[in-house]
């Protein structure tokens, strides 16, 4: 058997130092008389294999960069994020990278031990996140279990998600 990833044995860092990020869904949202789709994104820490949960509106880099906001004002900055090669994720380390290197140089030396870097698996390869991809699985289970494939109010569906978060991290 190979060796365990250097980002799963940073064990005199904080939580979330290394984490994995994916996206599952969609589910059925309903607002009023008509239903949306959203999405779920899954943090896992790679180290001591904590998750955050959190809603996605779209899948597009916006949406993610929002989500990572809000991950990192509740869990605080990684310093490695990986990925897979999804247009969302992409997308949102093209414009975070963009936003550093048009800043004054005196900003970006106090940033600079803030950012982030970005690790994107190969294209076909889904094995190489298999440790978020196995929470996915949990995390859906749990899902349709409460709430079922019926469209439910959003409010519901955020209501679960933190509850299946606080399960999964006990």
């Amino acid at each position: 058997m190979a060796d365990l990833p250097v980002a799963r044995l940073r064990l005199y860092k904080p939580a979330f130092y290394s984490t994995g990020v994916d996206c599952f869904g969609p589910f059925q949202v309903k607002l009023g008389r008509r239903s949306e789709k959203r999405w779920g994104i899954i943090y896992k820490c790679l180290t001591t294999r904590a998750v955050h949960l959190d809603l996605l509106h779209s899948m597009d880099s916006d949406s993610f960069l929002m989500s990572l906001r809000r991950f990192i004002a509740r869990r605080g900055s990684p310093a490695k994020l990986y990925s897979d090669q999804g247009t969302n994720f992409k997308g949102g380390e093209k414009e975070l990278s963009e936003w550093f290197n048009n800043m004054t140089s005196d900003l970006k030396r106090v940033l600079a031990k803030q950012k982030i870097d970005f690790h994107f698996n190969p294209p076909a390869a889904p094995h190489f996140g298999g440790t978020w991809e196995r929470e996915i699985k949990s995390v859906k289970m749990a899902l349709y279990t409460v709430i079922g494939v019926q469209p439910v109010s959003e409010e519901v569906l955020h209501t679960v998600l933190l509850e299946v978060e606080a399960i999964l991290t006990r």
